[in-house]
């Protein structure tokens, strides 16, 4: 028993019980059917095993706005591991809360060469959510500029 709990004191010594994870994360609507998001994320920040990475993923809403597709890099480097992923997928919105998505995927790197695919189903449970009224609110705005506009002489 002393053994054992000594093996684990030695090969655990480096590993903190609980370190900070950060992330930022960006998103852009350059246009109104694609979303550019960036994800930056550092953990085990405050180890000598700390990673850094980033997921950069664009997404195009195909033309009935309950299919999508997307393409993701990811990036991962540290001390013990460095990579680079990049996927692809394809998503359907089934209804209000349910989407169902398929993925695939390879690494850059040969040492070793990573595949994946993957099938998921997602359910919101948030209940208050309310759609954006993107375009509305654009156009009750460029409105008020014109209306503006017009009172100060512009």
């Amino acid at each position: 028993m002393e053994k054992n709990r000594y093996l684990y004191e030695v090969m655990n010594e480096s590993y903190p019980i609980a370190t900070p994870k950060a992330m930022i994360i960006l998103q852009s609507h350059p246009l109104k059917e694609v979303a550019l998001v960036l994800n930056i994320i550092g953990s085990n920040i405050a180890s000598q095993h700390a990673q850094y990475s980033y997921i950069f993923t664009l997404t195009h809403n195909l033309y009935d706005d309950r299919w999508s597709i997307y393409l993701e890099n990811e990036g991962i480097t540290s001390d013990y591991y460095k990579d680079s992923l990049l996927r692809g997928g394809v998503s359907y919105l089934i209804d209000e809360n349910f989407q169902i998505n398929a993925t695939i995927g390879a690494s850059w790197k040969t040492t070793p060469t990573r595949y994946m695919g993957g099938i998921g189903l997602s359910y919101r449970f948030y209940d208050r959510y309310k759609d954006i009224e993107y375009e509305a609110k654009k156009k009750a705005r460029d409105k008020q500029n014109k209306e503006d506009a017009q009172i100060f002489g512009f």
